[in-house]
């Protein structure tokens, strides 16, 4: 299957859906719903976004901080 649609070598956002099938596609949300939408109404509200990935950015600021120094 080509799915480089413009043969750019570089494949965006509007030439995914070429690639992935809805199983993975769903596959790739499932995690994201479970963890994300708080209220568990099948979405995703902003303000669950928000927190959602304010969570994720404290996440990541802790993991950097336990990193040993580079020299």
């Amino acid at each position: 299957m080509e799915f480089d649609q413009n043969r750019d070598s570089r494949k965006g956002a509007s030439q995914l859906p070429a690639v992935l099938t809805d199983m993975e596609i769903e596959r790739m949300l499932d995690p994201i719903f479970e963890s994300d939408d708080l209220n568990q109404d099948g979405f995703i509200s902003y303000p669950e976004f928000f927190k959602a990935q304010k969570k994720r950015a404290e996440q990541m600021r802790q993991e950097y901080e336990q990193q040993p120094p580079q020299q």
